[in-house]
């Protein structure tokens, strides 16, 4: 009976070469849904970290626009973490994208397995220990991406976080920054104020008497 009617279905004759043969054409289809979900992660990373980018240069320039935010001492440290949160979007951009772009993925025979076949006359022995090391070559090697991209997409993820942070940071110092430029010019205000309200009081005193 032919080898290949484990692979067909047929379980009259057990061949542990072919067995493993379909366990590895398994194992090849569950690593390539693993690296096309952390590609798609990767992609939907980007998109986002690109649109945050964006968001963030349009309320800086609306703000600079219409004065809420001035360069002073007491917005330094607001810059100083919107700096820093722009460029850590970028890395975590760059990270998103170099994982997207480099994922190569083998599934089956390569192309000199082929071209060996069509050369030479295989025998069914010989073919099937040419596909258990081209499978073991391929699952070896898918592997290895796997890793690399699941690492470096973690690092993007983490990197992103930290962007997070310091774009929140700081918005709650550009509040702070606000807040006291309105004390300060609030209590201007009322410095000026107060002579007039004094000066009023008399004035109406006077009339009064």
């Amino acid at each position: 009976m032919c080898k290949w009617n484990m692979m067909s279905g047929s379980d009259d004759e057990f061949d542990p070469e072919v067995d493993l043969l379909r366990r590895y054409h398994d194992m090849l289809n569950t690593q390539m849904n693993s690296i096309n979900e952390i590609d798609n992660k990767a992609s939907n990373t980007a998109k986002l970290i690109g649109i945050l980018f964006s968001l963030t240069l349009t309320a800086v320039s609306l703000g600079v626009t219409t004065e809420i935010v001035q360069l002073s001492d007491t917005s330094i440290p607001f810059f100083v973490m919107l700096a820093l949160s722009l460029v850590t979007f970028l890395l975590a951009l760059l990270l998103s994208i170099t994982t997207y772009l480099s994922s190569t993925i083998i599934h089956g025979p390569t192309a000199s397995v082929g071209s060996y076949m069509a050369n030479y006359q295989v025998e069914s022995q010989q073919y099937i220990d040419i596909m258990l090391r081209t499978y073991s070559k391929a699952v070896r090697e898918n592997k290895t991406v796997i890793f690399k991209n699941a690492s470096r997409f973690k690092k993007a993820l983490a990197v992103l976080m930290a962007g997070l942070i310091y774009l929140l940071t700081s918005g709650i110092l550009l509040v702070v920054s606000v807040l006291e430029i309105g004390s300060i010019f609030s209590g201007r205000f009322w410095q000026y104020l107060g002579p007039l309200a004094g000066l009023s009081r008399i004035i109406s005193a006077s009339k009064t008497t």
